[in-house]
Order: C-alpha cells, then sequence, then structure tokens
C-alpha cells in the first residue's frame, strides 16, 4: 500500500474510532487462594464455600466475564483426596447453583484448600474453555493442578513453540492452559530429580517399595517448578496454584507489575489480588494484610504449614506497578504495592489537577457559580480533592463540591446488549442528573480517565446540559492515555484512543499528510526490522498538549479539557516504581515497543485485532 494515495490515507484516517458506547476499560483478572491449617471440624460445613461466594464478590469489579472456583477435599480416613472445579461466564449465582445442585447430590465439597478467580480476558474471546481455574487431572499428585492467574504475556508465538517441543499442544487461545502445561511439565521433572536423589528410577517402583506418592510429593520445591515453569514468560503474572493432594503456591511476576496480598495465621492462609477480599471475607484489619514482593513465592504444604515467603528468582532491578491499578482498576479502599490507600492518591491526584483548572479557567468562568462534581462513581475522590483544592486558590470556601449526577449500579453493564442501540440503551438509562441543581451553573466534571471517550461524550456531558448547565469543564485525573497496555489491561489498538482520534481529526483539518506518510514509513521499517523505536511519540509530537485538549474538548462536545500533566503522575504516587507505559510508551519489556510499532502498523493498513494475539 502507498499512503501518498490520498484517497486511501483520507479513508484510513475518517475509519478511526467508534461509536460504541463501550468506554469501560478492564483489569484482566482477579485471583485469590484459601488453605485452612487446622482440622476441617474446627471450622465448620462448608467454610470456604462460604468464603468463596464472599471473595468472589469482593473482587467482580476486575473481571465480569465469568468466574470459577476449585476446592480440595480431604479424606484423612482414606489418605485421598478429591478437586472439583466449577466456571460460569454468568453470575455469581450462576455458578453457585452448579454447586448446589452437587451438594443436593450429595457431594463432599467440604474443602480445606481453594482457588477462585474473577475473569476479564485480554486474548481471547469469552469461552469457556478459557475460563480460569484451569484444572489438569492425572492419578500423579505432580501432574494434577488447577492454576488461576491473573496475566497476560507479550511472547505468545514463543510460549507456544516452546510448549509443543516439550510434547503439549495447546487446544485453546487463553494463555491458562500454558501456564498450567508449563506447572505440570515442570512439577513432573521436579518429581523425577527428586526420585533420582532417592535412587528410584522409574515412578512406578515408589509402590512396589511401599512408599506414599503423596509424601514423596510433599518434599518436592515449588519454588523451582516454578523458576523453571516461568523461565520464559515475558508479561504480568500472579499465579495461584492447587494441588489434588492440598498443596498449594501463590507467586508474583519478577517486575511487581500486579498486586497481590496475602494474610496467614495460625488458622488461614490466604491470598488475593487485593486486600477488600480478604477484609470482607475474613473481617481482618487491613494493616494486618501484607503484600508479596517482585518474584516471590508463598509454597504451601497440604498439612497447612508452609515455607516463609522466598524469591524464586532475582526480581527486576526496577519495578513497574502498575499506574492504572492506582488510578481506576483496585478499590479507593485498598493499599496496593506498599502505598497509601487508593483513595487518598486519588484524592491528590485530583488536588494535583486543580492547580492546572485554575490557571485555565481563571477569568473565564465566575468561580462563584462553580460546581465541582464527578463522574460516577470510581471518579469521587478526584472531585473531592479538586473541590477541596480550589477553594484554597480561589479563596472562594462557598465552592462546592456536589455529586449531581446519580448512577443505578443495579441497569447491566454497557457492553451487555448485543447491539450498538441496546448499549447505547443502557448506558442512559444508567445515569441521571439532578436538574435544579445543575441548571445556569458551570460544572467542573472529574473523571478519572479518558480512553474513549465515548461515555462523555454520549452521555454525560448532554445529560449535563440538557439538565441546563452553563458550561461543563472536563477534568482528568490521569494522563492522555496514547498508547496500548499488553499487561492484563484490555486497551490494545491505537484506533479506539480518544486522544489518538483527536490527534487524527488535527492531521484531516491541517493536511499534513507528509507527516502522516513519514510516521507511516518509518513505524513500518521498525516493525520490518525489529528496532524498539517509540514510533508513535513522533506522531504525537505534532501537536501539543494543549492543542489536542482543545479538538478533544470540541469532539465530546465540553467547554475545555484538561489532562493531568504527566510530570504529576511520580508526584502522585511518590514513587518512581511505575508502569505508565500506556502515556509515555515506556515498556518493561523490550518485546512491548516492537507490539506498540505493530500495533500503529495494524492501524495504517486497517488491521483489526490485539497486535499480540
Amino acid at each position: 500500500m502507498t499512503l501518498k494515495d490520498r484517497s486511501i490515507l483520507e479513508d484510513i484516517l475518517n475509519s478511526v474510532g467508534s461509536n460504541d458506547l463501550e468506554d469501560e476499560i478492564h483489569e484482566s483478572c482477579g485471583v485469590f487462594l484459601v488453605k485452612l491449617r487446622k482440622s476441617i471440624d474446627h471450622y465448620g460445613e462448608n467454610y470456604l464455600l462460604k468464603k468463596a461466594k464472599v471473595m468472589l464478590m469482593k473482587q467482580r469489579h476486575r473481571g465480569q466475564q465469568g468466574m470459577g472456583l476449585t476446592l480440595v477435599v480431604r479424606y484423612p480416613d482414606k489418605n485421598d483426596y478429591k478437586m472439583y472445579t466449577y466456571h460460569t461466564t454468568g453470575s455469581l449465582d450462576t455458578l453457585f447453583e452448579k454447586i448446589q445442585k452437587d451438594l443436593e447430590k450429595g457431594y463432599d465439597l467440604n474443602a480445606d484448600l481453594m482457588i477462585g478467580h474473577n475473569w476479564y480476558t485480554t486474548f481471547s474471546r469469552p469461552d469457556i474453555r478459557n475460563a480460569h481455574p484451569h484444572e489438569k487431572a492425572h492419578e500423579r499428585p505432580s501432574k494434577h493442578v488447577a492454576v488461576a492467574s491473573n496475566s497476560n504475556f507479550i511472547n505468545n508465538e514463543e510460549h507456544i513453540e516452546r510448549l509443543e517441543k516439550l510434547g503439549y499442544s495447546p487446544t485453546t487461545s487463553s494463555d491458562i492452559e500454558r501456564i498450567a502445561s508449563d506447572i505440570r511439565f515442570f512439577g513432573s521433572e521436579e518429581h523425577r530429580y527428586h526420585l533420582k536423589r532417592m535412587g528410584i528410577k522409574r515412578i512406578s517402583e515408589i509402590v512396589k517399595l511401599g512408599l506414599n506418592p503423596f509424601e514423596i510429593f510433599n518434599n518436592l520445591s515449588f519454588s523451582r517448578i516454578f523458576r523453571n515453569a516461568s523461565a520464559r514468560w515475558k508479561g504480568a503474572f500472579n499465579v495461584v496454584a492447587a494441588y489434588r493432594n492440598g498443596a498449594g503456591f501463590a507467586a508474583t511476576d519478577d517486575k511487581k507489575i500486579r498486586p497481590l496480598c496475602y494474610y496467614i495465621d495460625d488458622e488461614i492462609i490466604v491470598t488475593a489480588s487485593e486486600p477488600r477480599p480478604i477484609t470482607s471475607a475474613f473481617h481482618i484489619e487491613p494493616d494486618k494484610i501484607k503484600e508479596f514482593g517482585a518474584a516471590e513465592i508463598l509454597q504451601i504444604r497440604p498439612d497447612g504449614t508452609y515455607k516463609a515467603i522466598k524469591q524464586y528468582k532475582k526480581p527486576s532491578e526496577k519495578l513497574w506497578n502498575c499506574i492504572f491499578s492506582h488510578i481506576y482498576f483496585a478499590r479507593p479502599v485498598s493499599n496496593i504495592f506498599g502505598r497509601v490507600s487508593n483513595y487518598r492518591i486519588r484524592r491528590r491526584a485530583g488536588m494535583f489537577l486543580a492547580r492546572k483548572l485554575y490557571d485555565k479557567l481563571n477569568g473565564k468562568i465566575d468561580w462563584n457559580n462553580v460546581i465541582v462534581t464527578c463522574a460516577p462513581n470510581s471518579s469521587r475522590p478526584y472531585g473531592i480533592g479538586g473541590a477541596k483544592e480550589l477553594r484554597r486558590l480561589t479563596g472562594n470556601t462557598n465552592l462546592c463540591y456536589d455529586e449531581v449526577l446519580d448512577k443505578d449500579d443495579f441497569v447491566e453493564r454497557t457492553f451487555i446488549g448485543a447491539t450498538n442501540e441496546e448499549r447505547k440503551e443502557a448506558v442512559l438509562t444508567k445515569f441521571d442528573a439532578v436538574h435544579d441543581i445543575i441548571r445556569d451553573k458551570d460544572i467542573i466534571i472529574y473523571e478519572d480517565s479518558m480512553v474513549r471517550s465515548n461515555t462523555l461524550k454520549n452521555v454525560l456531558i448532554p445529560i449535563l446540559k440538557w439538565a441546563g448547565a452553563r458550561s461543563v469543564h472536563v477534568a482528568l485525573g490521569y494522563p492522555p492515555v496514547r498508547y496500548p497496555c499488553f499487561y492484563a489491561i484490555d486497551i490494545s489498538t491505537f484506533g479506539e484512543f480518544g486522544y489518538f482520534k483527536a490527534v487524527v481529526e488535527l492531521c484531516k483539518e491541517r493536511r499534513m499528510w507528509d507527516k502522516i506518510d513519514e510516521v507511516y514509513f518509518e513505524c513500518r521499517d521498525a516493525v520490518e526490522n525489529g528496532r524498539p523505536v517509540n514510533v508513535a511519540q513522533k506522531f504525537y509530537n505534532l501537536f501539543c498538549v494543549e492543542d489536542v485538549e482543545v479538538k478533544i474538548a470540541e469532539m465530546i462536545g465540553a467547554d475545555s479539557v484538561s489532562y493531568q500533566p504527566y510530570e504529576n503522575l511520580r508526584r502522585i504516587v511518590k514513587s518512581n516504581q511505575i508502569c505508565s507505559a500506556c502515556t509515555d510508551g515506556c515498556h518493561p519489556y523490550e518485546e512491548g515497543m516492537l507490539l506498540q510499532n505493530r500495533a500503529l502498523l495494524n492501524f495504517f493498513v486497517r488491521k483489526s485485532g490485539r497486535s499480540y494475539e
């Protein structure tokens, strides 16, 4: 394709974006593991089942396309165990209806070990075959394992080729099958290694010698198994695993991209993606919950004893904590990555942004007529912090924060409808406005971030103006989302970004064909020659942020748009150990930059789909 052909280029630029109302971005998953440390009789019947329901409920914001649960039931009198795994692409109630049917059939589900998972796919289409936990059954204890993960890999082709060389042929596109296969293979290798040290050449000799295979398995090193299994994984991953004999482990990646928490006392061992499921299910005080470091593993034996958390490999020199976990994904009440609560971080972000708002709007609006509000519900701390700082800057103690928009949490999420019209109806039904407070006021509406801009454009701003707002000014708590993320967030194509759409519109208006040609040819060269350079930055540098803000305001119908200045990010979280690749294009892996260039090339050649698929 020759981009000098102006009609082709204009056609490509005109195709960018979509009016699809789906505007939420998604964390890929939430995981948890719970092991009971005392006799099962100590806890009461189906104790873990009751706790599972709470934990799945408290992590549902991390994945609503499906959920799963694996239970390991111990039979001491038989020296045996059974594993039961349940999945659904429906609601929590749907999952427990399946479990209830088995209870009514007489199944013993009084487990002493469980792992659970809330699911949102960032690789394959929603399919029950790709659900977690992924159980691989086998008569040998080291190979019968269920695994769940919060993960996304950027070297999928390499991973598949490696497994095929080991004799595994993945049957789905999901990374969880590959993770489980790796763990199963290297668990078996560890088993063989241990037997060799005992002088046993064949596994079949174990029973002949009167040895208990479960007892032998208890002496294996999960640390070594996981180190070998994950040796060539590149991406973000937190993994929990349960074996049929009641053993298990939880582990993090070496860059600590995602949070994983734990709590241990004399009754339970519990891990989860956030503190909230632990505090809610077990009534544990938040300050007693600890967090895994990078490349750490917790190894749990069948009897409930455990090995102290240790590093299974050397961690990365720089940690890459996902900034979006603070800004949007994790619950406001959660403390993650060893920092203060997300609520305080978001409130601080609102205060920092208020200084830019004051400089931009002072003299243009009457501060006595201003109402600061938020896009319900995750943006509330931003609005509270922003209003507080604006009161200080303006000297107007009457400047108020009012929640003039209401979100109906009982309405189905926006993407459930089968058609665009149904999604539009769902979104419009979700929100209402307080007309008699909004009328004739200048509204500053805080939003945590803007990725696709559709909800602001099609719903919130029209509702505010319909209610009689004199003006609407959008305040975005996060800098521009300009680049794809390949580390377990579903923002993977350039054409979906509101900021990218605005730059495209500016290019079209100013007929900057030669500049776009340069970006295209440099991008194609970078992809063909494997050069890890940030080509998209050249495209974005065609315009300053202020020019793009003006264009976005025009596109979404706002009177102004203000992004959080990028230089504030590290001041807001008080750390340099963050991953902000979605705004600056700097990736924890070199392969991330290569995928980023491929994603940009995909836009130019109109190829749909994620660049890592």
